[in-house]
């Protein structure tokens, strides 16, 4: 809870310092409300009545994405069942997937879902970051066991920092 109340306040911050001002946070749709108060109901009676589950985007993030970063799972579940967009990116290309392998509760049930409903595993945001990236963040969780054996490899995360390591150590070299 902690860790989301400190995005906020940063968010917020940025924004301030970048707009001169307090941003909007009037809901895009009516859906997009509902996701932010965290009304499984509401979201569930919206889609039933037709809404568009992609509908809307707040700060970057679509309905979907929103539920994610807020742990609300049920809300996930009927999002996803009334066929969201799992393969959307947010403005740093960060997809569903990468939000559900970074919830807090390190519990592998949204990454499962994501990946049954066909899912990118290995799909990299703007920083080159995977799902499997994001997880580990959190340590060896059965997040990371689950998309492990979904096929997730840190191969490039390892071949990267080996890269790196030997180019500082060229740097080095040359310069003694």
């Amino acid at each position: 809870m902690m860790h989301r109340l400190l995005s906020v306040a940063l968010l917020l911050g940025a924004s301030t310092i970048l707009f001169g001002q307090i941003p909007d946070f009037t809901p895009p749709t009516p859906l997009f409300a509902a996701v932010m108060r965290g009304d499984t109901a509401a979201v569930k009676q919206l889609m039933e009545s037709g809404a568009n589950p992609d509908e809307g985007r707040f700060f970057g993030a679509s309905p979907l994405t929103f539920a994610l970063g807020q742990s609300h799972h049920d809300m996930t579940r009927v999002l996803v069942n009334a066929g969201a967009d799992i393969a959307v990116a947010d403005a740093t290309g960060s997809t569903p997937l990468m939000w559900a392998a970074y919830n807090e509760e390190g519990d592998p049930g949204m990454v499962e879902l994501l990946i049954s409903k066909g899912a990118a595993i290995d799909a990299a945001n703007k920083n080159g970051e995977t799902a499997l990236t994001w997880a580990m963040r959190r340590g060896h969780t059965p997040v990371v066991k689950a998309l492990r054996s979904h096929g997730a490899s840190d191969r490039n995360m390892t071949m990267d920092a080996v890269q790196r390591a030997v180019n500082a150590l060229q740097k080095a070299d040359r310069n003694s």
